[in-house]
């Protein structure tokens, strides 16, 4: 699934949802003038679908987006939610900016997560079994 916001592939016994790091950079920029972007809903769905669709667990990979402030951070703790919802087993795959903020605001102690695709799969599957 190919969306505006969110581009979700099956890799082997899971699936990698995409988030495009130009939708967290509007909704950081956005949200410092306007209140809550148009794009929060768009992704939230766009996520939701791929999220239904996905068959087993779920690699949020976050490797495009390279700031977080409060707005997107309180996206990605939806997000984080919906997985919960779905009971979906699921690591996120940071970029190295972002694994720092992650581990200073202790998202990495409630949430596994990994910075190459490789290492989230790997996670994954050991959760798996």
């Amino acid at each position: 699934m190919s969306g505006k916001h969110v581009n979700s592939v099956r890799m082997g016994d899971a699936t990698v949802i995409a988030i495009s790091g130009a939708t967290f950079a509007a909704i950081n920029e956005s949200s410092c003038w306007s209140g809550p972007a148009v794009q929060v809903a768009e992704l939230v769905d766009e996520f939701a679908a791929a999220v239904g669709d996905a068959p087993d667990g779920v690699v949020v990979d976050l490797r495009e987006v390279h700031y977080l402030d409060h707005a997107s951070l309180s996206v990605l703790i939806q997000l984080m939610k919906l997985l919960d919802e779905n009971k979906k087993p699921r690591v996120i795959c940071f970029s190295g900016e972002i694994k720092e903020v992650a581990d200073v605001i202790g998202l990495t102690r409630i949430w596994p997560s990994a910075m190459d695709l490789d290492a989230a799969m790997a996670k994954l599957a050991r959760a798996n079994t």
